[in-house]
């Protein structure tokens, strides 16, 4: 299973006598499920795993960016989507996708410095493209990259 874009095992453990959990030990993500469960709760599950994990590690990457590009949002929210990586609300407030968490840090950068350029610029013009690149000048090679994880998108 993808995690911070590295491929991590999965362990899926059926036990009935303790709770359905998730945890991630010694990058190994181990399901604790009281039976086998359809391909759907899986990805029900997962989805809850990446939304459980995402402020504890995109919050920090958010925060250091921030303070990188002298910015702040007025909120950072997490949520699953089907259709974009980000978005940045008129209010200057940020939510990402928590599927965020299967990319490598270099896209995570990139979609952030990305979001957070639209409180700035609340479009993509040429001036939100060139402080896009003050802060990530590959954003065009990036771009091309993250067609690789659209699939993640659409689950």
């Amino acid at each position: 299973m993808l995690f911070l874009g590295e491929l991590l095992p999965l362990r899926v453990v059926i036990d009935s006598e303790k709770k359905e959990s998730f945890t991630i030990v010694d990058n190994e993500i181990i399901f604790t499920l009281h039976k086998e469960l359809s391909k759907e709760r899986k990805e029900a599950i997962r989805s809850q795993l990446y939304k459980h994990y995402a402020p504890k590690y995109l919050l920090i990457e958010v925060a250091s960016l921030e303070n990188t590009m002298n910015l702040k949002a007025s909120r950072v929210s997490f949520r699953k989507t089907k259709s974009q990586w980000g978005s940045c609300s008129h209010k200057n407030a940020i939510s990402l996708n928590s599927y965020l968490l299967l990319l490598p840090k270099d896209l995570r950068e990139y979609i952030i410095v990305h979001e957070l350029s639209h409180i700035v610029h609340k479009n993509h013009s040429k001036e939100f493209w060139m402080h896009v690149s003050k802060y990530y000048p590959g954003y065009k090679e990036a771009r091309v990259r993250l067609k690789e994880f659209a699939y993640f998108l659409r689950r």
